[in-house]
């Protein structure tokens, strides 16, 4: 299967990234963290709102405010008063209130 890439501009010119190779983004101000399967992580100057826009909808979710997973890299999830996602590489990261009753709903149908 063919995953779509997504354009990251570096120093030495431009990297592209397939999707699925995108475990997580995380949001700093004006500025996106992607966290990569390899382990390595990439600065860009995008907010996470434009990254998410250029997302293949339905792979990935926004968690939390600040955060967004790659839904074929998830894991596990705990169950209760506060949940926590688990990906591929063991990171833990925690849906917010506002998100949960979203994020749940896409596991309802099992």
């Amino acid at each position: 299967m063919q995953y779509p890439q997504i354009i990251i501009p570096t120093r030495l010119g431009i990297r592209f990234v397939k999707e699925n190779d995108i475990l997580a983004c995380k949001a700093n101000g004006n500025y996106t963290t992607l966290c990569l399967l390899d382990g390595r992580q990439h600065v860009i100057t995008k907010k996470l709102k434009e990254i998410e826009s250029t997302l293949t909808k339905g792979a990935f979710f926004r968690i939390h405010h600040s955060h967004m997973i790659n839904l074929n890299h998830l894991v596990s999830m705990s169950n209760g008063s506060d949940i926590k996602v688990v990906l591929t590489d063991g990171s833990e990261l925690e849906v917010s209130k506002r998100k949960r009753s979203d994020f749940m709903a896409m596991f309802t149908k099992f």
